[in-house]
């Protein structure tokens, strides 16, 4: 080192001309300040590259000692085996592939938190997901079945909710299908997931009602898909108008004639006549019906019209909900519905 340095000097030493030492000591005045440079440009690379290598970056693996499973770091608790993910989880950090985002999530019943529905437990809350796998959602969604269940869970919430009836008459045609599956507990689950997914989408009406025309079933089939709607759209007395806009987009993409909902409806029509005049019959008098409807038996027939239009928006669900009223009043809002439904019908039956 100390030889090093003697020569250093000796060759300063060595220049003839003042000139010469000048242009010596700016060679060495700039390689020192390249090397100052070098040095402050070095450091911050080294350091990024040994923090990417070794340090604290969001990484998306963390380990489960329980299970070994690899989780997402910021999960609480682990989606195989459900043990707490602790802080001690968390420093044993390592590489992994990241955590698909499935856009059918399972949400957990306990805390409402998304997860993948291929995964055992909450990643929330350690919860155990009552899920169903996410390939074979998907499979069954595109099937013809599947197609119809997501069509009649927005059918059923085309209203603003799906009330009792409608709910029950879901479950026997989840049963029909289901038969026709090997495994029926795990059709009738996956029916109710995507009857769950659905029900409150309505962009995608179109998509599906184009996927049940591209089944090229029969005309017949066609008729009894299209009768399926209708009655699940009947069964609470109502047929909404939201109702009847879905299932005449589907009698369009079904190519079917316009004559033949016509007809299927008026038979239904026909039948909820008869069922709400069986039953004003043994329950109201016509007395009762026009104090239902607000009305006098002097009153013309567009008086006791209007009268029961303003009463039926007056006990819709949509509006009893935008009141934020507990679920006592909205069933008793619902059977006030249909009660003023049956007093409208009995009083136009009696007046020809």
């Amino acid at each position: 080192m100390i030889e090093t340095i003697d020569n250093f000097f000796r060759w300063l030493k060595s220049a003839i001309y003042v000139s010469d030492l000048i242009i010596r000591l700016v060679v060495v005045v700039i390689m020192g300040g390249l090397s100052i440079v070098g040095w402050f440009i070095s450091i911050p690379i080294f350091a990024w590259y040994f923090y990417k290598k070794f340090g604290n970056a969001r990484i998306s693996g963390c380990r489960c000692y329980s299970c070994n499973k690899m989780n997402d770091c910021n999960d609480k608790f682990c989606i195989n085996c459900g043990s707490l993910l602790t802080a001690t989880h968390k420093q044993q950090r390592t590489y992994s592939e990241p955590k698909q985002n499935y856009s059918n999530g399972c949400q957990c019943k306990n805390c409402n938190a998304n997860n993948d529905c291929n995964d055992k437990f909450c990643t929330n809350c350690g919860s155990k997901l009552d899920s169903v796998n996410s390939q074979t959602y998907e499979e069954m969604l595109n099937s013809v079945d599947g197609i119809i269940v997501a069509l009649l869970a927005k059918i059923a919430k085309a209203d603003g909710r799906i009330s009792q009836e409608e709910a029950d008459y879901l479950s026997s045609i989840f049963d029909t299908l289901a038969e026709k599956r090997d495994d029926r507990i795990e059709a009738k689950k996956i029916y109710k997931e995507i009857l769950k997914q659905e029900k409150d989408k309505t962009s995608n009406i179109d998509k599906f009602c184009e996927m049940l025309s591209y089944t090229n079933a029969p005309k017949d089939l066609k008729i009894e898909i299209v009768k399926i709607f209708l009655e699940l759209a009947y069964v609470d007395s109502v047929y909404d108008k939201n109702e009847e806009n879905i299932i005449v987009k589907i009698v369009h993409h079904l190519d079917l004639e316009f004559s033949i909902y016509q007809n299927l409806k008026n038979q239904f029509e026909a039948k909820q006549d008869n069922k709400s005049q069986n039953s004003t019959s043994t329950n109201l008098s016509l007395d009762e019906c026009y104090k239902v409807l607000e009305s006098n038996k002097t009153d013309s027939m567009d008086v006791i019209k209007k009268n029961y239009r303003k009463l039926v928006k007056q006990y819709h669900y949509d509006s009893m909900a935008s009141k934020d009223l507990p679920d006592e009043m909205l069933k008793f809002a619902e059977k006030k519905t249909k009660t003023i439904n049956q007093a409208y019908e009995k009083i136009k039956k009696s007046r020809g």
